[in-house]
């Protein structure tokens, strides 16, 4: 027995740590039991929603903009972020408090689901499962400021999440950017948990139609007009061979009807360049178009059509002042060649609508109803003593009203052509149209030093001095050769001489072509003046100073009417096409006074759209117009307006998906968590997860599984270490 219990004394250690040891393991197996029977699914990065804890309050940031429609599979990116919304959802508990904000209508006012506690949720789920994205640019920032003030001052666990496709286009804008870290910053400082849900993911395949506009100033009746059509290749492969559809839709009267155009083809377009095209159009008789271009379908469909809605003009509006009306014959008066040349039936049916005046008539002349202005030997503008009222609010004296109405129509996108004579004014036109070289005439002149009469003497354009980009364009083409046989018997000189420098209104004059006489003087100058422009030709529009208006030069007919068809189409006013824009913005539609009283009636596109009654109303400067400030759905709307007396108008209007949308380029976790602010939220990578089922970076996971598994291999390992210390039988 003594050396029986002497070899006890000496292995009692072993045997205890042996049986400590055995105990651990027993006890590990049981509490892995307790965890795999609980089916543990874990907390993740953005913690654990079922927290045993007191009421919590829960912000849900819903990013439905268009570029959400992108197809994954059988599924859009909206389809997944909804799934996981629901199943988050799904886990709150009775008390908890939650709201649903769409980045579409980021206001609290207008939550999808507003802050409070989930009495009915079957309901919820069932308005979520009808939801779908609409055609707006994210405003993910002022969800996220919505998301702080309803959470400022709530008491308890507090969390925010955002679902949302974080793009390139979207990380990479600094103000999207700075905005947004910013406001979660405040969040995270408030003490809310914010969780970044990311489902952004490249297409292989996308195609954005980025812009249809018009290419010229605007559309006249019956005359071909341009559409330019730009196409972005937003994917990852190149593409060949693909066709764009077009097609009309033209409005007459009450009724309208769709036109097939012909069909374009983009050849090739590698990924990230775009494809242009100017596209003829010839609409009617006037009114209202609508041009639609549609791509195949690719990973996101929203982008994939676009629509030009415009209104056809009859005619190209021209106001002619003719200096020299009183003239014996009627080739003589200065407008004589340039009203035939544009309007030579008088009827407007050659695109130009031309009204003469005398010199008397410009203090009535309302500038604003043309698109272009030409003054034909007028020798000055008649007194007008007006008080007027500047931009700075202080009222002024103004002698020649009609001067101060006219640069107002250049300033706001006009054009006006000055053609010289022998009664042209020097002193005023220097005076008044010059203004030390803040007015509308280019150049200072002086009186001419011949009187214009026939003889062997004359001067010519030298091909040398033309511009080929500007007023003087159209010689830069087949007529470049016709234009040195214009013979030039008098012209009016202009000094180049200390020239004042280019002010807020006007640029400096550009000299577009010279005559070859010695001094080489001008005989085309322009300027831009606003948004408009002003153009000196100093020789005479008739055949008093020269021989250009003869119906053939060298054999080449019309070359005349041709050249001043055509200056007056790049002097004309550009028209702003209040008819399209890109979806979200309103609409604002002035209104001419005969429509004051006017009912209208609003169409939006797609099936099954309520008609929305509008009534006209004054904006500040006095002056009517309809709004409508719910234009969030790309596609046509059509506009009835109905006066009192029964007469109706129509109106077409176009609204676009913003061509950002297309660029689907995911910004990607390193992106998106450096942007946003690393230590302000948890980011979580949804790109590769299917529904909310699939794993994510730091979100909930199966662990039980895991559990099921190291149970078994406790059990084992028990089982082992107790046959092998003998412990076990």
């Amino acid at each position: 027995m003594r050396f029986l219990l002497e070899a006890l004394r000496k292995n009692r250690r072993r045997l205890r740590l042996e049986e400590w040891l055995l105990l651990a393991l027993r006890c590990l197996v049981m509490l892995l039991l307790g965890v795999g029977l609980a089916r543990f699914v874990g907390c993740g990065g953005e913690g654990a929603i079922n927290g045993l804890n007191g009421p919590r309050t829960f912000v849900f940031v819903l990013d439905d903009s268009a570029s959400m429609h992108q197809r994954r599979g059988d599924e859009t990116l909206f389809a997944a972020a909804k799934a996981d919304l629901k199943d988050r959802l799904a886990k709150l508990r009775s008390q908890d408090r939650a709201a649903i904000l769409l980045t579409s209508q980021p206001t609290a006012e207008k939550a999808f689901f507003r802050l409070g506690e989930i009495t009915d949720r079957e309901a919820l789920f069932a308005r979520l499962d009808a939801l779908e994205p609409g055609d707006l640019r994210t405003m993910l920032t002022d969800a996220a400021r919505t998301t702080r003030d309803l959470l400022a001052g709530v008491e308890g666990e507090k969390r925010a999440y955002l679902l949302s496709d974080y793009r390139q286009a979207d990380v990479g804008d600094a103000e999207y950017r700075d905005a947004l870290q910013k406001t979660l910053a405040d969040l995270h400082a408030s003490g809310v948990q914010v969780t970044v849900l990311d489902y952004g993911l490249a297409a292989k395949v996308n195609l954005t139609l980025e812009d249809i506009r018009q290419a010229g100033k605007f559309a006249v009746a019956r005359q071909p007009t341009r559409i330019t059509l730009s196409v972005r290749n937003n994917g990852l492969s190149r593409v060949e061979n693909v066709p764009v559809k077009l097609a009309a839709v033209l409005q007459d009267g009450a009724e309208s009807h769709t036109v097939t155009l012909p069909p374009q083809t983009i050849p090739s377009l590698e990924p990230e360049e775009t494809w242009r095209r100017d596209v003829a159009f010839t609409p009617g008789d006037g009114g209202f178009v609508a041009v639609a271009a549609e791509l195949p379908a690719d990973a996101l469909p929203a982008d994939n059509t676009a629509t030009l809605a415009f209104d056809v003009q009859p005619a190209t509006k021209v106001l002619i002042v003719d200096g020299k009306p009183d003239a014996l014959a009627p080739e003589d008066a200065e407008s004589y060649f340039l009203r035939t040349a544009l309007d030579p039936t008088g009827r407007g049916e050659h695109g130009f609508a031309v009204d003469v005046i005398r010199r008397d008539d410009l203090p009535n002349a309302r500038f604003d109803e043309y698109d272009v202005v030409f003054l034909l030997n007028v020798s000055d503008a008649p007194p007008q003593p007006v008080r007027v009222k500047s931009d700075d609010g202080r009222t002024t004296f103004e002698r020649y009203d009609s001067i101060r109405r006219l640069e107002e129509f250049v300033r706001g996108g006009g054009g006006l052509v000055m053609y010289t004579g022998d009664r042209v004014d020097a002193n005023f036109y220097n005076d008044r149209l010059y203004n030390k070289g803040q007015g509308l005439l280019p150049l200072p002149i002086r009186l001419p030093a011949s009187d214009g009469s026939r003889s062997d003497k004359f001067v010519q354009i030298d091909p040398a001095s033309v511009s080929p980009t500007g007023v003087m364009g159209f010689f830069g083409g087949d007529a470049g050769a016709i234009a040195p046989l214009i013979r030039f018997f008098a012209f009016t000189p202009s000094d180049e001489k200390g020239l004042a420098p280019a002010g807020a209104v006007a640029q400096a004059a550009v000299v577009e072509a010279r005559y070859d006489d010695a001094d080489h003087s001008p005989a085309v100058v322009s300027r831009r003046f606003g948004r408009g422009g002003s153009v000196l030709m100093t020789s005479t529009a008739s055949m008093a100073w020269n021989d250009w208006a003869m119906d053939a030069v060298a054999d080449v007919q019309g070359l005349y009417v041709l050249f001043v068809a055509d200056l007056a189409d790049r002097l004309a006013r550009a028209r702003e096409n209040l008819y399209t824009n890109r979806a979200g913005l309103p609409i604002r539609l002035p209104l001419e006074e005969d429509l004051r009283d006017a009912v209208a009636k609003l169409t939006p596109p797609g099936v099954g759209a309520q008609i929305v009654t509008l009534a006209p109303r004054q904006d500040a400067t006095g002056r009517w117009e309809l709004v409508y400030n719910r234009a969030d759905a790309a596609g046509l709307y059509r506009l009835r307006l109905r006066r009192p007396d029964g007469v109706e108008r129509y109106r077409l209007l176009a609204r676009n998906v913003d061509s950002r949308e297309g660029r689907l380029a995911p910004a990607g976790r390193e992106a998106v968590a450096s942007a946003l602010g690393r230590d302000t939220c948890t980011y979580i990578s949804r790109a590769e997860a299917r529904g909310a089922e699939l794993a994510d970076a730091g979100a909930e996971k199966p662990y039980w599984m895991y559990v099921i598994g190291a149970l078994i291999a406790a059990m084992a390992l028990e089982t082992w270490l107790a046959r092998r210390f003998g412990h076990w039988s």
